[in-house]
């Protein structure tokens, strides 16, 4: 039999302390990970077969995009989606904002609309049971978008107050939820009652019949109260609350905190980011977002300049599925050859619909040129659109596309929105002039001349 020496002892009996070592942390971990779980399921009410954007809603989602997910609704209205979360967070699923703390098991049937509630169950469903008779900032908070309008300012006044405190006491009465959550939603209250006043002189004129002028003058009488009571928010944690962000933002000139400033900064900086900016305009903007000392700022604006990389003049085309009037599925690149002039659009868009008319007048007066006008519409029935092609008839060559590439690469998050692609299928510009632009002829022009 073979003797082990003291050194091979001590070498096996350091090999066993490793592994239990490394045993120990892996079974931290796993456990970690198992505790920051969140499981969110359930129905989301119109919008069965469709892909639904959950968009994270914190303080650094000014800034970038990089936390949304994409919830994959069935054809019954289900879903199923399971994530990891570090520390609780707010979200967006259509119009409900929702509260998500790592561990919860939570059951949805969320509504698209205002006209009804949603439900929660299962853990964390407290807080969201709260969070669904959430405020719409621009909507004007306790004004409802203008429904709670009174001709006595001084009765606005006690509403508007009155409704704030009635709105603490049922937060006050909570049980489930952390005390955390509980300082987020009282800055929420106090952030809605100046939002309120702010969005004031824009709804009492129309349902006054006054002029904005003395509806404004009514609300700076009491600005110092607003102003006082604003900088009671006065702390960074409460940018994660979105009406306290849009607060922050109107009134600048207040003294906000170092860490609010910075955030204002960093917001301007954020706006800087564009899929036309130039590549020197890049390069400077990177150099200040290696600088931000939060990281998660960092990392969002470094996803947006990610995102806008691939837009710049000259980057090659991420190329996207089309779907044709009559079913077929093309690649945009198949069109390639001449410059391509994209209207992204959709039928539900009043703005689209506006634009619609200069497109087709634009195409005639380039028929034979090196020059292809090509409509994209983003609508989600295939229905309706083909059934307004039927009674608008085009001119011009019609495709439809829910190609997530139109997302996530070509970053295209609001329409109607005017895209040029040249003759190698690189790009030329993407955010070109709308046909209505009385310049927009001329600049084709000189572009097909290059």
């Amino acid at each position: 039999m073979e003797l082990l020496n003291k050194t091979d002892i001590d070498m096996k009996f350091k090999w066993i302390i490793l592994c239990c070592v490394a045993a120990f942390f892996s079974g931290c971990d796993q456990q970690n990970k198992q505790e920051n779980k969140v499981h969110i399921y359930g129905t989301i009410e119109e919008q069965t077969g469709k892909v639904v954007e959950m968009s994270f809603n914190g303080a650094a989602s000014d800034f970038g995009t990089s936390r949304n997910m994409m919830l994959q609704v069935d054809a019954t209205g289900h879903f199923d989606t399971t994530f990891y979360l570090d520390k609780p967070e707010y979200f967006n699923i259509e119009r409900n904002t929702i509260y998500l703390t790592p561990g919860d098991e939570l059951e949805c049937k969320i509504c698209s609309s205002n006209s009804s509630e949603s439900v929660f169950s299962g853990k964390g469903y407290e807080a969201n049971m709260y969070m669904r008779h959430r405020l719409f900032p621009k909507g004007g908070s306790f004004l409802e978008g203008g429904r709670n309008i009174f001709a006595d300012f001084s009765k606005m006044k006690d509403y508007i107050l009155t409704q704030a405190a009635q709105r603490k006491k049922e937060l006050e009465s909570l049980v489930n939820v952390s005390s955390d959550f509980k300082k987020l939603e009282f800055g929420r209250i106090t952030a809605d009652i100046i939002n309120s006043f702010d969005f004031y002189p824009s709804y009492a004129p129309l349902r006054l019949k006054e002029k904005r002028e003395k509806c404004v003058a009514r609300v700076d009488s009491i600005r110092y109260f607003l102003d006082s009571l604003a900088l009671t928010l006065n702390e960074e944690y409460l940018l994660d609350v979105a009406v306290v962000r849009q607060l922050v933002k109107k009134h600048k000139g207040l003294n906000w905190c170092p860490a609010i400033q910075e955030w204002l900064h960093i917001g301007n900086l954020s706006r800087k980011i564009g899929n036309n900016m130039h590549v020197d305009t890049l390069e400077r903007v990177t150099k200040e977002i290696s600088l931000i000392t939060r990281e998660d700022y960092r990392d969002e604006l470094y996803f947006a300049i990610n995102q806008v990389k691939g837009m710049l003049p000259g980057s090659p085309v991420v190329d996207v599925a089309l779907k044709t009037t009559d079913g077929k599925e093309i690649k945009l690149s198949d069109l390639k050859g001449k410059i391509l002039y994209l209207d992204f659009w959709a039928t539900w868009c009043g703005p689209c619909c506006y634009e619609a008319p200069f497109f087709e007048q634009l195409a005639e007066k380039f028929v034979g040129e090196d020059i292809e006008f090509i409509s994209i519409s983003i609508d989600e029935d295939m229905e309706k659109w083909l059934a307004y092609l039927q009674k608008d008839e085009k001119k011009t060559a019609q495709y439809n596309s829910l190609d997530s590439a139109l997302k996530e690469k070509w970053n295209i998050r609001g329409i109607p929105r005017f895209i040029l692609i040249d003759r190698e299928f690189k790009m030329l510009n993407s955010n070109a002039p709308r046909p209505s632009g009385k310049s927009t002829e001329q600049y084709l022009r000189e572009l097909i001349q290059k």
